[in-house]
């Protein structure tokens, strides 16, 4: 017993040294501390590029308005074939328009001068418009009348079922198509004189045939 308690007497003797020792805190290995200033990671380039607008984005075009069929200021004129193929479903049936945008595949003719444009202009003014004269019109001539680079007004032709189609319509009144069929008999009269003249037109100023089998393939 005397040993045992000498012992204890001994140890606590050695371990003081007549210095007081507080005690240790344990050291945290598990959790480390955070890291100070992390650098961000460089911006991930697979984004789409829809994901933040470019800040150098166009602006929308304003286009110059005119009294006048197509309802706004045109610089010029484009001649197009497109639909070079037999009638099928899913056709556009304009060359462009504003709903539908580009045919597939047009393709692209000669530039009209400022007067074959207003020859354009003179023959939709006579018959007022468009006129559709069949059940299956499959148009595959047009003229496109272009503000800048954006398309203002189309005119597309068939001359296989003789069909003639606008875009915009020719009146902005929202009665006008129904006024019109009322002059339908007046308007065929003028319609029959203005055909042939879309085919020389086409055939004799813009040197596109209007057989359309005679006409080059696009490069698909």
């Amino acid at each position: 017993m005397c040993k045992i308690w000498l012992g204890v007497v001994a140890a606590v003797s050695i371990t003081g040294c007549g210095q007081t020792q507080s005690p240790t805190a344990p050291k945290d290995v598990g959790h480390p501390p955070p890291p100070t200033g992390p650098s961000l990671p460089p911006p991930d380039a697979s984004l789409p590029p829809d994901a933040s607008p470019p800040l150098d984005a166009s602006p929308p075009v304003t286009l110059t308005p005119s009294k006048s069929w197509p309802f706004h200021a045109w610089d010029r004129a484009e001649a197009y074939t497109f639909n070079l193929r037999r009638p099928g479903p899913g056709a556009k049936l304009r060359v462009y328009n504003e709903q539908q945008g580009w045919t597939e595949s047009p393709t692209k003719g000669p530039t009209l001068t400022k007067s074959q444009a207003k020859q354009a202009l003179r023959l939709i003014a006579k018959t007022q418009g468009q006129m559709i004269v069949s059940k299956c019109p499959f148009p595959r001539h047009g003229i496109v009348f272009f503000q800048g680079e954006t398309p203002v007004g189309s005119v597309s032709v068939c001359f296989e079922c003789g069909d003639i189609m606008l875009w915009p319509a020719y009146s902005q009144d929202p009665g006008w198509e129904e006024r019109k069929s009322g002059r339908f008999g007046k308007l065929m009269k003028a319609y029959d004189r203005v055909y042939p003249q879309w085919k020389r037109l086409f055939e004799r100023d813009l040197s596109l045939a209007t057989d359309w089998t005679k006409l080059p393939k696009p490069n698909l």
